[in-house]
């Protein structure tokens, strides 16, 4: 059960990373418009990404606990 907790946290982490690169990504194929629509992944992804940290290291911290 503690393995499959990490290993579902992990695998929350490596798809908010992809997320996160995916919109990069984009921000850097979308140069040629405006800065204004390329401003908004910058500011969410970082934001998400660490929520999701968050989320993982109490997961982390409530398993060393128990």
């Amino acid at each position: 059960l503690v393995l499959r907790l990490i290993f579902a946290s992990w695998s929350n982490l490596c798809l908010s990373l992809c997320i996160f690169g995916m919109f990069s990504y984009l921000s850097q194929l979308n140069l040629g418009f405006s800065f204004g629509s390329l401003r908004s992944p910058y500011f969410l992804g970082p934001k998400a990404l660490g929520e999701d940290m968050g989320k993982f290291f109490s997961l982390f911290v409530w398993l060393v606990q128990n």
